[in-house]
């Protein structure tokens, strides 16, 4: 029985070996393409972009080669942001739908692409694409068990998260700060190592939230938004501010 089982085991396993052989030798002939246009002038961006799409669409493309191109073309003289984003987000969709999705890929992608947001928009705070991101990672972690989502990922997101509220407040955008404060109030309920922090946290919105809401009542009178009142040059300066400071995480 052994003897006639063995035969018929060893092609499918010669097979499957040959084909992530190739796999492999298709994604090194795109990745050093790719770093050969990259030598070039941004002319060649468009290039890269094709390159890449091509390569995404092929069965030898796995979620691990377009994080690793992803971060290639965010890392580029000068960097591809188009390359980049479009990498990313097909890593992190092309994982999600596979049987057993890799959440350590799909956790180092999103966090690549909040960065890549981040550049794209140097103020950061008011950024929607950033803050997408940030949803999208929630959405995902909501779902899943304890510790199946790499903690160390899920707290850099909780932490940048919150921190990204301190940025607000410091510059009279209260209602954005607390969006954020809410976002990595969220993410910090599904990471174990966060928990510890929740109730301070909790305690830190829930004053700020008053306080937003008081100025909210007091503006409306005067027909303004509390943002815009104390964004008027020479308004002082009374946004998210008070006894109770704002705790940055680290």
């Amino acid at each position: 029985w052994q003897v006639q089982l063995l035969p018929s085991i060893w092609p499918s396993v010669s097979v499957a070996s040959d084909q992530a052989e190739a796999n492999n030798f298709m994604f090194l002939h795109t990745f050093y393409s790719y770093q050969l246009l990259d030598r070039m002038d941004t002319s060649a961006h468009p290039q890269q972009l094709q390159l890449v799409k091509n390569f995404a669409s092929s069965k030898a493309c796995t979620p691990s080669h377009l994080l690793k191109l992803g971060k290639a073309a965010s890392e580029g003289t000068p960097p591809n942001l188009l390359v980049a984003e479009f990498s990313l987000k097909a890593s992190i969709k092309t994982a999600l739908a596979s049987h057993s999705p890799n959440y350590r890929v799909i956790s180092a992608a999103l966090r690549n692409l909040a960065c890549l947001a981040g550049l794209q928009d140097l103020s950061g705070s008011k950024s929607d694409a950033v803050y997408d991101v940030y949803r999208q990672a929630y959405q995902i972690m909501v779902g899943l068990r304890d510790g199946e989502y790499p903690c160390e990922e899920g707290q850099w997101l909780a932490v940048t998260a919150w921190n990204k509220s301190y940025l607000a407040r410091r510059l009279n955008q209260a209602s954005v700060g607390i969006k954020w404060m809410k976002m990595g109030l969220d993410l910090s309920r599904h990471v174990e190592s966060m928990k510890q922090y929740t109730a301070d946290m909790e305690q830190c919105l829930e004053y700020f939230q008053k306080l937003f809401h008081s100025e909210a009542g007091e503006h409306a009178l005067l027909g303004k938004n509390p943002d815009e009142c104390s964004q008027q040059e020479g308004a002082p300066s009374t946004s998210m501010s008070g006894s109770m400071s704002q705790p940055v995480l680290v």
